[in-house]
């Protein structure tokens, strides 16, 4: 179960790489550009606890994920997200990476046996702010430990 709490962290975390490499350039300017990061989860916490309570995972319960992301061993900014579980294990995920005050990028994406199986995991970036203002692409997430995710972000035109 943490595998699938934590694959959208891991997202979250590489989209946030996506804004430390542009993070002098729109978002139209760096199409096409490709950005290797790392997700490190920091903070886990189970928000909503649906019934029946006290089950590993049950539909509508809500879960909260943050981070820092890491270039080259180094902080260069945070993610936060939530994920809602779903029915067959499955859950829906969003994200919101950001550094600083140059924007943010947003992602999204479905987890579990149903609805992302890809080694690796896929998320859609579906937007963001300031100077990542209509970002588009997709991260690929490889989980490397039960903290650790290598992500690779592809932004597009």
């Amino acid at each position: 179960m943490k595998r699938l709490y934590f694959v959208p962290v891991l997202v979250v975390l590489a989209l946030v790489g996506a804004v430390v490499v542009a993070n002098a350039r729109t978002a139209g300017a760096v199409a096409g550009t490709t950005i290797d990061v790392t997700a490190h989860l920091t903070k886990l916490g189970l928000v909503v606890d649906a019934k029946p309570v006290g089950a590993s995972s049950s539909p509508g319960d809500s879960i909260y994920e943050s981070g820092v992301i890491l270039s080259e061993g180094k902080r260069i900014g945070r993610f936060g997200g939530s994920c809602i579980q779903l029915a067959g294990g499955n859950q829906q995920c969003v994200f919101t990476m950001g550094l600083g005050p140059k924007g943010q990028i947003i992602g999204i994406a479905g987890y579990g046996p149903s609805m992302n199986t890809s080694d690796p995991v896929l998320m859609a970036i579906v937007g963001g702010t300031g100077t990542y203002e209509g970002a588009r692409g997709q991260v690929e997430d490889r989980e490397v430990s039960d903290t650790d995710h290598k992500l690779r972000i592809h932004l597009m035109g």
